[in-house]
């Protein structure tokens, strides 16, 4: 019987949603942290895209740029910047960022690495997820939420179908959890 090039067991795609400041990519790497895997975004492929437009052919600009897009409490304001480039690109192909993602995410996956997404937003998003198998977690945030400000980034995510819900807790206690489900189910 030829051997397959094709594996028998992929790692699990677990995906955390929830409104901002809820603690997805706070989660994200403390799961990685305590036991392995790699964290993607959709606002990878996305914050690479700005910043080579708006600093094209300056390494040292493009780094700090990157550092205040990724640092909490400067990060918010480049959001409207990135809200419009996404909203853009989606304009023309709904798929580009689905896309972008979706190489690296299986690739990671096909080799038995755990992969953590950490801003699913979108219904389209949510379903090309599923359709291979992702496990959607939303974490709910300490206190009220922040208000709606009516962008197409916070229409989607409440209404997904999850697998399961996380009140907020320690973050601890929070990897603990998914990492249990991902057990019970056979995943690990």
């Amino acid at each position: 019987m030829p051997e397959s090039s094709t594996p028998t067991w992929r790692a699990p795609i677990i995906v955390l949603c929830g409104s901002i400041g809820s603690g997805k990519t706070t989660t994200a790497n403390a799961y990685i942290e305590n036991y392995e895997g790699t964290k993607m975004s959709f606002a990878d492929a996305l914050r690479k895209e700005v910043l080579h437009a708006v600093h094209n052919g300056s390494y040292d600009k493009q780094e700090k740029l990157l550092v205040e897009m990724t640092t909490p409490g400067i990060k918010e304001k480049h959001r409207p910047l990135l809200k419009w480039w996404g909203d853009y690109r989606r304009q023309d192909a709904p798929n580009y960022w689905i896309d972008k993602l979706l190489d690296g995410a299986l690739k990671c996956a096909t080799n038995g690495m755990p992969v953590l997404i950490d801003d699913c937003r979108y219904k389209n998003e949510y379903i090309a997820l599923k359709r291979h198998g992702a496990k959607f977690f939303h974490l709910f945030s300490e206190g009220p939420p922040p208000p709606d400000d009516g962008h197409s980034s916070e229409r989607d995510w409440p209404y997904f179908k999850y697998d399961q819900n996380l009140d907020w807790m320690p973050v601890g206690e929070r990897v603990e959890r998914i990492h249990t489900f991902l057990i019970n189910e056979d995943l690990l």
